[in-house]
């Protein structure tokens, strides 16, 4: 069985972000990290994936 690695880039796409990250959370592939680049967003984007408690979910600002 494949291990499937996502990379996400986002900037001020929280809204997006939530969906992308819903709708990965239900898919049937098995995928072993998400990667999320946050370029610096300022609509609490950095806040919102500090919440997130999952080993599953990476993320850099």
């Amino acid at each position: 069985m494949l291990n499937i690695s996502v990379v996400l880039v986002t900037y001020n796409r929280l809204t997006l972000l939530k969906k992308c990250l819903d709708a990965l959370n239900k898919s049937t592939y098995n995928i072993k990290h998400v990667i999320i680049i946050d370029n610096n967003s300022t609509d609490g984007t950095s806040e919102y994936l500090e919440k997130i408690k999952s080993k599953k979910i990476l993320f850099r600002s």
